[in-house]
């Protein structure tokens, strides 16, 4: 259908085609991968382009910054842990905030190194790990979340340390970071989600030994 405006589908050559989780299925006027863009016009890579491009060919890496255990994560921009809200803690899909520090099994974390630069992070209290909503990977603000361990590249994080000895958490799938909303910062309950990186101290970590 998009053939430099001219001609019809081109159909599937009899084969199909595979479709790449968190892109659309229908045609995305707005991709940089089309037939056709005029000379000397430059094109960013949109959102589902960069999800297609780390499904195929990989995405952010990292090393093995901290050994397997047992940490607490800590919001360099509110002092707030990362918490499963423990009224859902049996629940796939329970909620990702943030909570003031009390010691609860909801707010301590099993990293695991997997291997490549990616560790699994799981909730002590429920044994589900630290997901985000493959659904909608490609998305600024998609929902993190906790879910069985499926192996999913949704499940897997990258460390990546800042200057400071905080981390980005990097998710394999979308290449966005670990998130917290900026306009609920002083609150408990405060949602977690992913964003692109920006540098902002609501995507910093402490992670911190137990």
């Amino acid at each position: 259908a998009y053939s430099c405006g001219s001609g019809g589908n081109e159909g599937d050559a009899g084969v199909g085609a595979d479709h790449i989780p968190g892109t659309p299925t229908a045609g995305d006027p707005n991709s940089w991968m089309l037939a056709c863009i005029g000379t000397g016009v430059s094109r960013p890579f949109n959102a589902n382009d960069q999800v297609a491009l780390n499904y195929l060919y990989g995405n952010v890496t990292g090393s093995n910054p901290i050994p397997d255990g047992n940490y607490r994560i800590v919001s360099e921009a509110s002092g707030k842990v990362v918490d499963v809200d423990a009224n859902l803690i049996n629940d796939n899909g329970a909620k990702v905030q943030q909570w003031s520090w009390l010691d609860g099994a909801n707010q301590k974390w099993s990293f695991t190194y997997l291997g490549g630069g990616y560790y699994r992070i799981t909730s002590l209290a429920s044994g589900k790990v630290l997901d985000a909503d493959a659904n909608i990977i490609a998305a600024n603000g998609a929902k993190v979340q906790q879910w069985d361990w499926l192996g999913g590249d949704n499940q897997q994080w990258v460390l990546q340390p800042q200057g400071n000895g905080t981390f980005a958490i990097y998710n394999k799938r979308s290449a966005k970071v670990l998130d917290v909303d900026a306009n609920n910062i002083g609150n408990d309950g405060a949602i977690m989600q992913q964003g692109a990186w920006v540098n902002g101290n609501n995507q910093r970590w402490d992670i911190q030994p137990l």
